[in-house]
């Protein structure tokens, strides 16, 4: 199940301090000297809205901008101004250049599940 957001992230959700971890250090952007292997995604999930459920969403690109792979975390219910540490193991495509990462406010009309 993967999510396409027509907006660029949810108005009530963000993920804090985003960042892909290899042996417990930040990769600074070099997301292809991890290629067919595995990472940390870790960041922290705010609501600064009502209590809702949200969704994480990465992206990785190739070279030439193309989405070549999307990993999405499972829905976390969170409460009205809480804070949820994400730490997910993700794999890292062949041709992954580099990536963004998302939260998505999984009752959003704008949010479709493909």
């Amino acid at each position: 199940m993967y999510r396409d957001s027509l907006r660029e992230a949810s108005d009530r959700l963000h993920l804090a301090n985003a960042r892909l971890e290899a042996d417990g250090e930040p990769l600074d952007g070099a997301v292809g000297e991890h290629a067919d292997g595995t990472v940390a995604l870790r960041g922290t999930l705010v609501n600064q809205g009502d209590a809702g459920d949200g969704v994480v969403r990465l992206v990785f690109y190739d070279g030439d901008g193309t989405a070549t792979w999307k990993v999405e975390s499972r829905q976390f219910g969170v409460d009205a101004g809480e804070r949820r540490d994400l730490d997910m193991r993700v794999y890292v495509p062949a041709d992954a250049a580099y990536c963004d990462v998302t939260a998505l406010d999984a009752a959003d009309p704008e949010t479709a599940t493909l």
